[in-house]
């Protein structure tokens, strides 16, 4: 992934980060919440050396499952119910919602070196939006080890050990979520990580 963050000069701008596959408890994932996560930290390890934590946060209405994990069948379904569906009369449709509830709202990253935010500022939407924050969110609950039943509760915490084996860098993340009421049906989602990256291959281990 390029970078998410940062005005770089242009030749900066071209510098890939991120993992082409972590590793976690013995288990490859080669998806793109794999690459983001670690591309995430790659870079603020590159362009914010003094950087220890952050937060993302955006809004969501849609519960949390383990759906959210896998787009590609819910793509595949609703392909499936779209085959008998008036395509005219569809697009019609989905062109009045957007004009009435507008497109995903943007994803907030703070970086903290200590307790000191060092930065603010909404993510690229054409990289990350609310309804793809879910999808990255949901795969940190689920490498945590939490309990799908338990995705759902305000306050949940974890801990993820995960590596890249191609470049022999292992991650280490304690991670806390949040799960925010704010009004009927619509929450604030917040996930805060303390992250370390080291040097030197070793298979992934994890402990909820």
């Amino acid at each position: 992934m390029s970078r998410l963050l940062s005005n770089k000069d242009e030749d900066d701008l071209t510098k890939r980060f991120g993992a082409s596959s972590l590793r976690v408890r013995d288990t490859l994932h080669c998806n793109s919440a794999a690459k983001f996560w670690t591309a995430l930290i790659d870079e603020i390890m590159e362009d914010y050396p003094g950087c220890d934590s952050l937060t993302l946060s955006a809004p969501g209405s849609d519960p949390i499952t383990k759906e959210l994990l896998y787009p590609q069948k819910a793509f595949e379904r609703d392909s499936e119910e779209l085959a008998d569906v008036d395509l005219a009369e569809f697009f019609k449709q989905v062109t009045a919602e957007l004009e009435l509830y507008g497109p995903p709202s943007s994803v907030v990253i703070s970086l903290f070196s200590g307790l000191e935010q060092i930065i603010l500022q909404e993510l690229p939407p054409e990289s990350v939006d609310a309804d793809i924050f879910m999808y990255l969110f949901g795969w940190l609950l689920e490498w945590s080890e939490i309990p799908e039943p338990m995705w759902n509760n305000e306050f949940l915490s974890g801990r993820i050990v995960g590596g890249d084996d191609a470049r022999m860098l292992h991650y280490e993340a304690a991670i806390a979520f949040r799960n925010e009421h704010l009004s009927e049906g619509l929450y604030r989602r917040t996930v805060s990580l303390q992250f370390k990256r080291k040097q030197g291959q070793r298979k992934a281990e994890t402990t909820a």
